[in-house]
């Protein structure tokens, strides 16, 4: 899916999307039906609104995780990556 503007029609409630503004820059958010919050990806803040005035021009829906992803994290090991 591309992107939609909020003029012809708005996310569900809680969802998380990707949004633009004035063409320029691009964030993801959380819309609740009514306002637009800044969805931190530190686990030691909460969401925190945007603005009750606040609109994107655009926003499109978050893709789906990947369902191959394994419990635990991945982490690569850098000399390889870098050629070391």
């Amino acid at each position: 899916m591309g992107w939609v503007s909020v003029k012809e029609r708005l996310p569900g409630a809680d969802q998380h999307c990707l949004v633009c503004h004035y063409n320029s820059w691009r964030e993801i958010l959380r819309f609740d039906g009514a306002n637009w919050w800044n969805v931190s990806n530190r686990f030691d803040r909460e969401d925190e609104i945007i603005s009750t005035e606040f609109w994107p021009d655009y926003w499109m829906p978050l893709p789906d995780p990947p369902e191959d992803q394994e419990d635990e994290t991945y982490m690569p090991d850098l000399t390889d990556l870098l050629g070391k």
